[in-house]
């Protein structure tokens, strides 16, 4: 719901603004939508994928592959920088980070359980 929201209100804006203007605000844009059609279905991938063919016909292959790549790089930018607070985070605070873990876990087996109990009852259900 709320990216189909987003993705309107970024072709909306793309449809609005001057290229100038555009620009440089480009790669903010881009990240949702690039998002969308690589990790969605159904119609929010359509949708984004309309968006991102308007966005390529309205500035041009060249801006637009640009700005994805700075997406990119930004995103994966972040992702390490993630990565790396949570491992300084263990080390300077072993015991917490413990507690984090073992909560995660249970959470996972949790989760397995569910799943298990799900499948069994549909194999009763189809015999």
């Amino acid at each position: 719901m709320l990216s189909g929201i987003i993705l309107k209100w970024v072709g909306a804006v793309a449809n609005t603004v001057d290229k100038e203007v555009l620009a440089p605000h480009l790669p903010a844009l881009v990240a949702p939508v690039h998002r969308e059609v690589k990790n969605s279905t159904g119609p929010v991938c359509d949708m984004a994928t309309e968006v991102m063919s308007f966005l390529r016909d309205r500035l041009g292959n060249e801006t637009l592959s640009q700005a994805l790549i700075t997406a990119d790089k930004t995103r994966s930018e972040k992702k390490r920088k993630r990565k790396r607070e949570t491992a300084l985070a263990a080390i300077a605070n072993p015991e917490s980070h413990a507690k984090k873990k073992v909560k995660v876990n249970l959470a996972k087996r949790e989760k397995r359980k569910e799943k298990y109990k799900k499948l069994k009852a549909k194999q009763f259900k189809s015999h």
